[in-house]
């Protein structure tokens, strides 16, 4: 092993411990976090209530990879009592919340949004093509997440960049790509 190139990443929940893991551990080198929420806000209240620690940016590059599913029916809403304007004003809340985490690093940090056809949380995993009749656009949409998930790693760890600065450059309709950090900001 070449523990002078260690990178973490994980999906979910294991995606807010790698970024947990890149805020105190100066061993690791790049960080990546495939659709793990870092920040909740709970319905009615404007504060959010971080998963990562508070203040603390990473001690890597980071890049989250955030899934914009499209959200719950009007119908679904109203069961619970919530109108679409408070789940907007909640999703944009949290969505300021990560930006702002982003922009405070001193690394580099990017925000990859994910907006495909039937791209969900789960599409970083291969189990939705499993099933007798695989979902549509699975192994599509796992290639996304394969495809970035390595070329930032190459990047940062193999200093291969080709790969990521074409993803960077050119992400695929659907695909929206910010860099966030603070040095870039100067």
């Amino acid at each position: 092993m070449d523990l002078a190139r260690i990178g973490v990443f994980g999906h979910s929940l294991g995606g807010k411990a790698a970024v947990r893991v890149c805020q105190v551990d100066s061993r690791v080198r790049v960080c990546l976090n495939q659709d793990g929420e870092m920040f909740g806000i709970p319905f009615g209240s404007p504060e959010p209530i971080p998963s990562v620690i508070p203040g603390k940016g990473t001690k890597a590059p980071l890049t989250v990879i955030y899934v914009a599913e499209p959200g719950f029916t009007d119908a679904q809403l109203a069961a619970v009592k919530v109108t679409r304007k408070q789940f907007e004003d909640w999703r944009d809340a949290k969505n300021a919340a990560l930006r702002s985490f982003l922009r405070g690093n001193s690394a580099a940090s990017y925000l990859v949004t994910v907006k495909l056809p039937s791209y969900l949380h789960a599409s970083f995993m291969d189990i939705r093509q499993l099933g007798t009749v695989p979902a549509a656009h699975a192994a599509v949409n796992l290639q996304v997440a394969i495809d970035f998930t390595l070329s930032f790693f190459d990047a940062h760890l193999m200093n291969d960049r080709q790969g990521w600065n074409q993803l960077l450059a050119n992400p695929k309709d659907g695909i929206t790509v910010e860099s966030l950090d603070a040095r870039r900001a100067r």
